[in-house]
């Protein structure tokens, strides 16, 4: 097996901990052929020294398509236990069994987390331990604006001007977990429609320009996710709620445009969701799953249409192929009220980080009674 590092075993036994996880339990540890090992050893050797009854099941990773169903086997192994940790190497959702294996979790009250397996994921895995209350708290603040939005509108420097109308929360709800916050800008008629593939039958808004720098990561079908900081704005626009042009002159600008058209799939285009990040612990360059959802100030757009009952859905759909988006550097104003400013939340907002960017000069005091050296004799 391979060695485990302090830190990474540390990290293992720290979320087995938030996650109640005791003795003669059964556990299941869930992990395929392209999950990193020492990943897998980690959360395998804590789990042993908690003294639960742990068993490792390792499947062949799957490359086509990219929804795959989970065997029956392994499906009914998660049935049968208290406590399963996956460590999947394409992570697995938006399917038929996944949504079966989180009904059975909602039923029986048994538990079960998620790692993205990747070898990227594992310095997040060490860094983002759940259970801080700052990020606690500053989800549940920005959740609550983004419920009671009206109109969100989004800026830069170099151009960016996009605006979405919020609309109805009980049709484009929202997703919250601790480190980000998102929402559909698509109602659900419109969801549903374009998985028909049929024009939606509602206009959103959900348009305007975009002038994209920050980090961009795909999933589609294959092992190997592609990804890549953005430092050279790509000119984009938005109409309706998808991509309508995506300029070539730049070298990534001209590889986004080609992946979008490669998969003549219309969902793709489409965004799926919007979030803000408020996780001050992220380090978007990791450029796995987490950096780009949860970064501290960054907003993720996410293209390509993918649903589940996560966000209401009444069944599951999954285009093509997924893009997700993170734009840094933006404002981001909620009605008329500045939450982001050049990618750091407003004071304003009680959402910005406890000594992250003081953004003011150290203040002059008077000190009575101090007395200033003497000046030097020549």
């Amino acid at each position: 097996m391979t060695e485990i590092s302090a830190d990474l075993y540390a990290a293992a036994k720290a979320r087995l901990d938030y996650y109640g996880l005791e003795p003669n339990e059964k556990v299941l540890i869930l992990a395929d052929s392209g999950t990193h090992e020492p990943l897998t050893n980690a959360i395998h050797t804590a789990a042993v020294a908690t003294g639960a009854d742990v068993t490792l099941m390792t499947i062949k990773a799957r490359k086509q398509p990219w929804n795959w169903e989970i065997p029956p086997l392994v499906e009914h192994a998660i049935y049968n236990a208290d406590f399963t940790f996956s460590l999947l190497h394409p992570m697995w959702y938006y399917n038929a069994s996944s949504m079966r294996v989180q009904g059975h979790m909602h039923k029986t009250g048994k538990r079960m987390a998620h790692w993205e397996g990747r070898k990227e994921a594992a310095g997040h895995f060490m860094a983002l331990i759940p259970g801080n209350q700052e990020v606690v708290e500053r989800t549940r603040i920005v959740s609550q604006l983004l419920r009671e939005v009206r109109i969100i509108r989004i800026t830069s420097r170099d151009g960016t001007h996009l605006i979405f109308e919020r609309g109805d929360p009980q049709k484009q709800r929202m997703l919250t977990v601790p480190g980000q916050t998102n929402y559909s800008p698509l109602s659900l008629e419109s969801r549903l429609a374009i998985a028909r593939g049929e024009h939606p039958p509602t206009y959103e808004v959900a348009q305007g320009t975009l002038m994209y720098q920050g980090a961009f990561r795909t999933v589609c079908s294959g092992l190997q996710a592609q990804a890549s900081l953005v430092r050279k704005p790509i000119h984009m626009e938005m109409d309706r709620g998808r991509i309508v042009h995506i300029s070539r002159d730049t070298e990534q600008g001209a590889f986004l445009s080609d992946w979008f058209s490669s998969w003549e799939d219309p969902a793709v285009y489409y965004i799926d969701h919007l979030n803000v990040g408020v996780d001050h612990r992220v380090r978007l360059e990791f450029l796995d799953n987490l950096a780009l959802h949860y970064n501290y100030g960054g907003i993720l757009m996410g293209f390509g249409l993918s649903f589940s009952s996560f966000r209401g859905d009444p069944g599951v759909f999954r285009a093509h192929a997924h893009m997700d988006m993170h734009l840094t550097g933006a404002t981001l104003f909620f009605d008329d009220r500045p939450i982001i400013v050049d990618e750091e939340f407003t004071r304003e907002s009680g959402l910005r980080a406890q000594n992250r960017r003081p953004g003011t000069g150290a203040p002059w005091q008077e000190v009575e009674g101090h007395v200033l050296p003497k000046p030097p004799q020549f």
